[in-house]
C-alpha cells in the first residue's frame, strides 16, 4: 500500500541494509593477509574472497529475481538479511578455507539478490512523485557504508579480531531481519508471466538504453578508479586525502539528488558524465594544483556515487510491471561493467600508460554523455 508520507524508519533501515552491504563486500580487502595466515593459503588464492563475491553477484541476480519474484517484498528482503547474516556468521568461525570459501559465495549470491531488487522497492511502496527521493534515501546507504561505514567496521576488526568484523555485520543483518518485520513495507510481489518477464522487457528500447548508459558510466568509472593510489601519487597527494575528498563529494551528491531527482532526471544523469569527465581531465592535465587536484576528487565523488539511483529510477519507471526484473537487469548490468572495467583497465595501463587509461575514460564519459542527451524520453521523469 503506497503512502503520500515519506516512510523515514523503512526508509533509514533498507538505507542501513544498503549501508551493511558495502561492509560485507569490502570488509576482507582489509584483512586478506591476516585471513590468509590464519587458513594457511597463498595471498592469491585468499583474494578469491574478492572476486568471486563479485562474480556469484553478477550471476544470481537475475535467476534469483525471476524465481522469487512471486514473493513479497518484505519476506525476501528479510530471507536475504538472514543469508547474509549466516554467510558472515559461518566465516567468523570456519575451521578451514573451503567453509569460508562456500560462506563467501552464500554471501555474493545474496549480494546478487538485494541489490536486484533493493533500487525498485521504494518506487513500490511510495507515490510517483517520492520515489526518486525515496530511492536516492535508501541507495545513500552504499555512500555512508563506503565512506563511514567501511572504515569504521575495518577499525574495529584491527582493534579485535578480523572475526570479530564478520560477526559484527552478521549481528547487524540478523537486527535488520528482526526489525524487517516491522518495518520492511509489505508490497505483494508479481508472478513472472507472459506479461511480465524478461523477453518483454529486453524488447523496450528505454531499457537497453538505460543498460547500454549504465554499462557505459560504470565501465568509464572503473577502468580508473581502480587506480586512484597510482592517480594519487601522480598528481602528488596521498591516498587516504583523495579518498576523503572523493568520499566528501559522495556524500554531498546525496543532498543534491535527492533534491532533483524526481524533477531533473536527463539533467542529472547528464551532469554526472560531464562532471565525472571533467574530474579526470583535471586529474589528467592539471595536478600540478593541489587546490585542482582535491577539487577534481570532490567532482568525480560527486558523479559517481549518484550512478546507481540515477540509473536505476530511470530503468524502474519505464514499466509498469516488473519493475523488480528491470532493477536485476540494470544490476546486472553494473556489475557486468566493473568486470569488464577492472580488466580493460589493467589492459590500457599496460599499452598506453595512466594518462591513457584516463583519456579513454573521458572518451567513454563523453559517449554515456551523448547517449544520454540524445534520449530524453527515457530520462524525463514519468
Amino acid at each position: 500500500m503506497k503512502t503520500n508520507k515519506m516512510p523515514w524508519p523503512s526508509l533509514l533501515l533498507l538505507a542501513f541494509v544498503a549501508c551493511i552491504a558495502m561492509i560485507s563486500e569490502l570488509l576482507p580487502a582489509g584483512f586478506l593477509q591476516e585471513m590468509a595466515g590464519q587458513y594457511q593459503v597463498p595471498l592469491g588464492q585468499m583474494s578469491l574472497f574478492i572476486g568471486t563475491y563479485a562474480i556469484m553477484s553478477a550471476v544470481v541476480g537475475i535467476p534469483v529475481t525471476r524465481l522469487f519474484s512471486h514473493v513479497n517484498r518484505r519476506y525476501y528482503l528479510i530471507a536475504v538479511c538472514l543469508a547474509y547474516a549466516a554467510a558472515n556468521f559461518v566465516i567468523a568461525w570456519a575451521p578451514n578455507f573451503i567453509l569460508a570459501f562456500v560462506a563467501r559465495l552464500v554471501a555474493g549470491s545474496s549480494a546478487g539478490a538485494l541489490w536486484a531488487m533493493l533500487g525498485s522497492y521504494p518506487v513500490s511502496f511510495l507515490p510517483h512523485h517520492l520515489a526518486g527521493r525515496g530511492t536516492t534515501i535508501v541507495l545513500g546507504g552504499v555512500t555512508i557504508g563506503l565512506s563511514i561505514g567501511l572504515p569504521l567496521a575495518t577499525a574495529f576488526a584491527k582493534a579485535v579480531t578480523w572475526q570479530a568484523g564478520f560477526m559484527l555485520v552478521a549481528s547487524l543483518f540478523t537486527v535488520c531481519a528482526l526489525l524487517g518485520l516491522k518495518l520492511f513495507p509489505s508490497v505483494a510481489g508479481e508472478a513472472y508471466s507472459a506479461e511480465n518477464n524478461y523477453l518483454i522487457l529486453l524488447k523496450n528500447k528505454d531499457i537497453l538504453i538505460v543498460s547500454l548508459v549504465t554499462i557505459l558510466l560504470v565501465l568509464a568509472h572503473y577502468m580508473s578508479y581502480i587506480y586512484i593510489q597510482l592517480i594519487s601519487e601522480q598528481a602528488g597527494v596521498a591516498v587516504g586525502s583523495a579518498q576523503l575528498a572523493f568520499g566528501v563529494g559522495a556524500l554531498v551528491s546525496i543532498f543534491v539528488v535527492a533534491r532533483f531527482i524526481d524533477q531533473r532526471l536527463h539533467g542529472l544523469a547528464i551532469a554526472i558524465a560531464i562532471l565525472a569527465g571533467l574530474a579526470l581531465l583535471i586529474l589528467n592535465v592539471l595536478s600540478q594544483s593541489s587546490l585542482l587536484v582535491y577539487l577534481a576528487f570532490v567532482m568525480w565523488g560527486l558523479s559517481f556515487a549518484p550512478m546507481t539511483t540515477v540509473l536505476q529510477t530511470a530503468c524502474t519507471q519505464q514499466v509498469d510491471r516488473g519493475k523488480a526484473l528491470a532493477n536485476s537487469l540494470s544490476a546486472t548490468s553494473y556489475d557486468i561493467a566493473i568486470m569488464l572495467g577492472s580488466m580493460i583497465g589493467g589492459l590500457t595501463l599496460t599499452a598506453i600508460g595512466l594518462s591513457g587509461t584516463l583519456y579513454l575514460s573521458i572518451a567513454v564519459f563523453i559517449l554515456a554523455s551523448v547517449v544520454i542527451y540524445k534520449s530524453p524520453r527515457t530520462f524525463t521523469n514519468k
